[in-house]
């Protein structure tokens, strides 16, 4: 699954890489359309991630819609991937550094949906000790919620072409559908799914994200 990822980058980038021309500073910028290579090889849950980033006015307010799929979760042994779905919506505002540099910081919101198919062990009637345990093999459908505050630069290469580097720090709430462990509790460590992990979290990413730049035609930057 990973080197599918890859391919999907490569594709995507080719283009982008092929239109790169002479910076020109007096357009000013409608959609930034960008992909998150970073991401791609994540040590947690590598995702493919599209995003648009679109300015409604003036160039230092934006708003952003990323979409994707994760590719694969990284624990002890495989765990296969049912069906995925990942998305992010930001509001983010920039401070020109210099003529194609910017910083800039954002609030965002993300939601992801995974379903993978694993064998947990489950224990039942738990007080100290479990009156009796069962192996429960099934898909297991998960969700997480995340709120964070995203800050990093960006910088225009070229005519066309754009370069992020970010840090974010928040928090995310992982759930899962608990019928799916017929409502038994979990008691293995360093798995995907397991107790500790359940509930309010810290979140914590780097990112980078290579983009294409789409111009207002005839207009200056303000």
């Amino acid at each position: 699954m990973m080197k599918k990822s890859l391919i999907v980058s490569i594709i995507v980038l080719s283009p982008i890489l092929l239109a790169a021309q002479p910076s020109d500073s007096t357009r000013n910028p409608l959609a930034y359309l960008k992909l998150d290579f970073l991401n791609v090889i994540n040590p947690i849950d590598p995702s493919v991630l599209f995003s648009v980033e679109y300015f409604p006015g003036k160039r230092w307010f934006s708003l952003g819609h990323e979409v994707g799929f994760v590719s694969e979760i990284r624990s002890y042994a495989d765990v296969p991937i049912v069906n995925s779905f990942k998305t992010r919506h930001e509001v983010r505002f920039y401070i020109d550094l210099d003529e194609s540099l910017r910083f800039f910081s954002g609030l965002n919101f993300q939601y992801r949906s995974l379903t993978v198919h694993e064998t947990y062990v489950v224990g039942y009637d738990c007080g100290g000790d479990c009156g009796y345990y069962r192996k429960v093999d099934n898909n297991f459908h998960t969700k997480r919620f995340a709120y964070f505050m995203e800050w990093g630069i960006q910088s225009t290469i070229a005519n066309r072409l754009l370069l992020e580097a970010s840090g974010s720090l928040g928090t995310y709430n992982f759930q899962i559908n608990r019928s799916d462990f017929y409502e038994g509790n979990l008691i293995e460590r360093n798995r995907f799914i397991e107790k500790d992990k359940v509930g309010n979290q810290v979140y914590l990413s780097v990112n980078g994200r290579i983009g294409y730049i789409l111009f207002k035609p005839n207009r200056k930057v303000d």
